[in-house]
């Protein structure tokens, strides 16, 4: 688990700039779309490429109780549009800091100083920063 210092991050999501979705790059050979998620914390910033189903499977394991949910839905038809594919990206955004922020907020109601391993993961914690991740 990464360690937070939870009293430099701002407990509003609109103001929480731990993670962005910077864009998103489309690969019509293999017909999937990879939204890029820009990480900063600290003195650290990296990138971490999901697709749709990466924050489905995430939402699945964080959310077992699906209609706590507020991923936004799969789009079958149309879901290549650059319009739907912008808009997307700021739906995806948006769920994405809403989960870090109410992972910070049970963090600092439990008095914890870790992000859970499971976002973690995701944001790929374990890869960039090491240095910062205690282990089990």
């Amino acid at each position: 688990m990464a360690l937070l210092e939870l009293s430099s991050i701002s407990p509003h999501e609109e103001r929480n700039r731990i993670v962005r979705i910077l864009n998103y790059k489309r690969n019509e050979e293999t017909n999937y779309t990879l939204y890029v998620i820009q990480v900063h914390l600290g003195d650290f910033t990296w990138t971490v490429e999901r697709r749709f189903r990466d924050f489905a499977e995430f939402d699945s394991k964080r959310f077992k109780d699906q209609k706590r949910s507020f991923l936004p839905p799969k789009k079958l038809v149309g879901n290549s549009d650059p319009n739907f594919l912008t808009e997307r990206r700021s739906e995806l955004e948006k769920y994405l800091r809403t989960v870090v922020e109410l992972e910070m907020w049970l963090q600092k109601k439990r008095e914890g100083f870790a992000m859970p391993r499971l976002l973690a993961r995701f944001l790929d914690f374990h890869q960039y920063v090491s240095h910062i991740l205690k282990t089990d």
